[in-house]
């Protein structure tokens, strides 16, 4: 008998050395990414830098600047629209003016659209009662018909036994 017949369908088992000399060196050597840059990140020394968002304090700088210097451009703006004789803070006062009167027209124009939401709400709502009523008009109107049917249908069956109590001695004398 040869060894390949010997172990067919079983399965050999490794022996103790064998698992220690696999463990110590035999197995594949799985190489893991380099986290220096999550490391240094995590760190103390950059925390001071960066926020818990992400954002650097150059990033809030940048975000300040840009504002500084849209108000720079803004005054200077005000600058080059000056009068003669006029000073820059008279510009300022009339531009603050003219902010608020743009402002008080925007409001103007928000509450004309709110009135006219408002109103056009009201007049959906008036259609939809005046249709509601209608539905109800119209079931008074089939009731009120439907009790005359009742009526009619009910003093004709009156009517016919009226004259059916009326010619009965007639009909009694035909018969005897």
């Amino acid at each position: 008998m040869t060894n390949n017949n010997l172990f067919k369908g079983l399965r050999k088992r490794d022996t103790y050395n064998s698992l220690v000399g696999y463990l110590d060196g035999g197995q594949e050597q799985m190489r893991y990414p380099n986290r220096l840059a999550s490391q240094l990140a995590n760190s103390y020394q950059l925390s001071n830098i960066v926020d818990s968002e992400g954002k650097s304090w150059f990033h809030e700088n940048k975000e300040q600047m840009r504002n500084f210097t849209e108000q720079q451009v803004q005054e200077l703006v005000l600058k080059e629209n000056l009068e003669p004789g006029q000073t820059f803070e008279e510009e300022k006062i009339l531009q603050r003016q003219r902010d608020e009167e743009l402002l008080r027209q925007q409001q103007a124009k928000q509450k004309e659209w709110e009135d006219w939401q408002a109103e056009k709400q009201a007049d959906a709502q008036e259609h939809h009662d005046i249709e509601e009523a209608k539905k109800k008009e119209d079931g008074v109107v089939e009731l009120f018909k439907k009790e005359m049917r009742n009526k009619i249908a009910q003093e004709a069956a009156t009517y016919v036994m009226k004259k059916a109590i009326e010619n009965l001695p007639g009909l009694i004398a035909r018969v005897v």
